[in-house]
């Protein structure tokens, strides 16, 4: 499992302390796989890698990011 996935699906679990904490898996997004907590962490994190652009991907390798709305992913900065 690469870094990205495992901190998306690290923060679906607990809200962080610094900032308001929001469900990426509701709405439109609630009926996709990788919603889906009945799947692995496995499927639903390569589920999620499938779906993000390229240069969403790279976006997300950065320090602070507008995040990827259309998949429910919030900005952030480390």
């Amino acid at each position: 499992m690469t870094l990205i996935p495992a901190l998306f699906l690290a923060s679906t679990a607990l809200p962080a302390a610094s900032i308001a904490w929001e469900n990426p898996c509701r709405d439109q997004s609630s009926s996709l796989p990788y919603c889906d907590r009945a799947l692995s962490a496995r499927d639903r994190s390569r589920d999620l890698v499938s779906r993000l652009r390229k240069h969403e991907k790279l976006g997300l390798l950065r320090t602070g990011t507008d995040g990827v709305p259309r998949l429910g992913i919030r900005e952030y900065q480390w």
